[in-house]
């Protein structure tokens, strides 16, 4: 029975120290800390350098020497 107040007493105590947070905090949250999220957007990344990648291969190259 001790434990038993003992595990509501701390959880009374946890839940009134916590903070609150709204949908919209909650929402947020999930968005910068998803691994899933990071990892998709690694994933744009690494797409968009490789279509840079591909451009600058099309591109002409220049070649030039000066010399007096």
């Amino acid at each position: 029975m001790k434990l038993i107040n003992t595990a509501l007493i701390c959880i009374g105590f946890i839940s009134s120290y916590s903070q609150g947070m709204s949908s919209e905090d909650l929402f947020r949250y999930a968005l910068e800390n998803s691994p899933t999220i990071k990892n998709n957007n690694l994933d744009v990344n690494m797409a968009e350098q490789q279509i840079k990648q591909a451009l600058t291969s099309g591109y002409p190259k220049i070649n030039g020497s000066l010399s007096f």
